[in-house]
Parts: C-alpha cells; sequence; structure tokens
C-alpha cells in the first residue's frame, strides 16, 4: 500500500536528508516536501496524506498551529513534530496536542525510520 508522506521545514538539508533516506526505507512512500507551513496548508487542501513530519520552529506557522490546520480538514490525519534543543516540554505538548510522535533534533536516521513505521502502522 502506498502511504502519503509530506515532510515541512524551511531547513533544504533536513529536506534533502528526509526524502533520500526515507524514500531508500520504505520503497512504498510517496513524498512530497514543503518549505514552510502556509505551502503544506495549500498542498494539504489539494490533497489528503497519511503522515505529517513537521518541524516545529518555522517561520510563518509553527508546527503544533499546522497540524492543528491540517487535522481540522483531515482529523485522522497522523503527524509527526521534529524540533531542536531549546524547546523544553515540547515532545508533552505534541502528546497533548494529539498528535503521533516526536522527534529531537539533531537525530539519528534509525530513530526516525522506527518512528515512521511506528506511526504509520499504528
Amino acid at each position: 500500500m502506498i502511504r502519503r508522506i509530506l515532510i515541512v521545514d524551511d531547513d533544504p538539508d533536513i529536506l534533502l536528508l528526509l526524502t533520500r533516506s526515507l524514500t531508500l526505507v520504505g520503497p512504498d512512500y510517496q513524498l512530497e516536501v514543503c518549505q514552510s507551513g502556509t505551502e503544506a496548508l495549500t498542498l494539504g487542501q489539494i490533497r489528503p496524506f497519511d503522515l505529517v513530519i513537521s518541524d516545529y520552529s518555522m517561520d510563518d506557522l509553527n508546527g503544533l498551529q499546522l497540524a492543528s490546520k491540517l487535522k481540522e480538514r483531515q482529523p485522522e490525519l497522523k503527524v509527526i513534530l521534529m524540533s531542536g534543543n531549546g524547546y523544553a516540554g515540547l515532545a508533552q505538548k505534541t502528546a497533548e496536542a494529539g498528535l503521533n510522535g516526536f522527534i529531537s533534533k539533531p537525530f539519528k536516521l534509525a530513530k526516525v525510520f522506527e518512528t515512521v513505521r511506528a506511526v504509520l502502522e499504528a
């Protein structure tokens, strides 16, 4: 089964790393990328996704705001939030918001793969 995954991060290096890596471990993943929350909202209105992996800290919308807006349109959407150091308690806020996972940056790719698989299989 093809799984549609949207990756949202304002860092093009992170987008490239995740896209290349997830393509190798998930041949059944159809990946799309956005560099802003606004771009992701537009894409989310055009087509549904199985999973969104989003950075927390972006210029236009933070990851929690983006997740909330996307879930208004697609309540069953699964969301994994990513963030670098300096956001104490964000993993707990992610859980409280009903999101499906949290990945700390810098991350190990094995952790990303494990989290993505667990969320998609849940």
